[in-house]
């Protein structure tokens, strides 16, 4: 249950739609083997959850307001996730159709603060968490006891299914990743993507689609880090793209970045609680010209009623929305119901 409180997204007559709503997200994971030493995953999933992007007038929208729970299927059951995992050689292959990106190759060590994150900015790196994923092929490495290297090639499942593009035309993206854990409670990791057709998401529109065309090339770099000390996570993660016009020479610098407090066991065993500052996807620089930065802030606080169920008010504050000092600051809110059974 939530809203978006205030604010505009593109100028007079864009202000926020303030009415509050109630909507659902259902899945559900099936997860079974062939040898024992395999993984075969599949997620259904229905919702009936339009977001918060586009809670603005006149058919406006800004994408810093993106969650990881956005997708509305109408309440029709559909396939979210299907991939199958197993040991190859002294790594691990991964392969899917539906679902599949570099997160589910490599794992993630980040801090516990991104799990809670109430939007997708303050989980992971936009440029690479979000870049075109779905159906897939991915390799992990270990090398010794601290270092690991993965890497991966995704494209959206439509575009794998059809003759249009097939697996190596239109969107796509190769992920190579590096993670780094000195201990148990400390994880660094750099990663590289190459994009095809595609800007970068969850953040404004210029970013998403630079050159107006949908016709975006990048090399897209992120750097992040996480450390628990105590009942204490600290986390960081920051990037650059530079992405190229396909259709031209012009071209477009996009950057992005949070850093984020949690804490475990706040007020009572099981809770969780933190907060967030960073800036959305935006163009810093190039042919396209450059914008205001959106600066965001968030809070949570995950109450643990139950096994099982767990209550989240959350709250996001987030300047210059879509890169426009002249649009009113966006707030958003909202109380988020998880059971796990």
């Amino acid at each position: 249950m939530g809203g978006v409180f205030s604010g505009e997204a593109n100028g007079n007559g864009t202000d926020a739609k303030d009415n509050i709503t109630a909507a659902a997200v259902l899945g559900i994971n099936l997860e079974s083997n062939l040898t024992g030493n395999d993984l075969l995953r599949a997620r259904l999933e229905a919702s009936n959850f339009e977001g918060y992007a586009g809670r603005f007038n006149n058919n406006a929208s800004f994408n810093g307001l993106d969650t990881d729970y956005d997708d509305n299927s109408n309440d029709t059951v559909r396939l979210d996730e299907l991939y199958y995992q197993r040991k190859l050689g002294a790594g691990q292959l991964t392969v899917g159709t539906h679902g599949v990106d570099i997160d589910d190759v490599a794992g993630t060590a980040d801090a516990p603060s991104g799990q809670y994150a109430f939007i997708e900015q303050f989980q992971a790196n936009p440029a690479i968490a979000n870049a075109a994923s779905g159906a897939g092929i991915g390799y992990k490495l270990g090398l010794g006891e601290n270092l690991e290297v993965a890497a991966a090639y995704t494209l959206p499942t439509t575009s794998a299914a059809t003759t249009n593009d097939g697996l190596f035309g239109g969107t796509n993206t190769a992920t190579a990743k590096v993670t780094y854990t000195p201990g148990d409670r400390t994880a660094l990791s750099l990663a590289y993507a190459r994009t095809s057709q595609q800007g970068v998401a969850s953040g404004t529109s210029l970013a998403a689609d630079p050159f107006g065309n949908g016709d975006a090339n990048g090399n897209n770099i992120s750097l992040a880090a996480s450390r628990s000390i105590g009942r204490v996570d600290l986390s960081a993660h920051g990037g650059l793209s530079f992405l190229e016009d396909g259709s031209s020479d012009n071209s477009a610098t996009v950057a992005n970045w949070a850093a984020q407090v949690g804490v475990q066991d706040l007020f009572g065993e099981g809770n969780y609680g933190g907060i967030g500052i960073g800036a959305v996807p935006y163009v810093t620089g190039g042919d396209v010209g450059s914008q205001d930065a959106p600066l965001a802030a968030q809070a949570f606080y995950s109450l643990k009623v139950s096994d099982g169920l767990a209550v989240q008010p959350q709250l996001v504050y987030i300047s210059n929305p879509n890169g426009n000092s002249g649009n009113s600051n966006v707030w958003a809110g909202s109380v988020k119901t998880t059971l796990r059974f």
